[in-house]
């Protein structure tokens, strides 16, 4: 994953993951709780206040499935 090799990391994972779900015991939540904490208050500077400003929906009429499709095809590796 550090080298951005993400179908090398998901083929990996395939290989080895049995498939099984662990059941939600307290040794497991706390697992959890470890690796996914509480966010941080969100910075007050980037927050929009006020009226949200205006998008016209033509901007988004024309993505279609194709378009995500070529938009996709340019993409690589976890930036992308």
């Amino acid at each position: 994953m550090f080298e951005g090799k993400v179908n090398a990391a998901m083929r990996l994972l395939d290989e080895t993951n049995s498939g099984d779900v662990l059941s939600l015991s307290n040794e497991v939540l706390e697992e959890l709780l470890k690796k996914h904490p509480a966010s941080p208050p969100a910075d007050e500077s980037t927050l929009i206040r006020g009226e949200v400003p205006f998008v016209d929906p033509a901007v988004f009429a024309k993505i279609d499935e194709a378009s995500v499709a070529r938009a996709a095809m340019y993409t690589k590796g976890a930036a992308g």
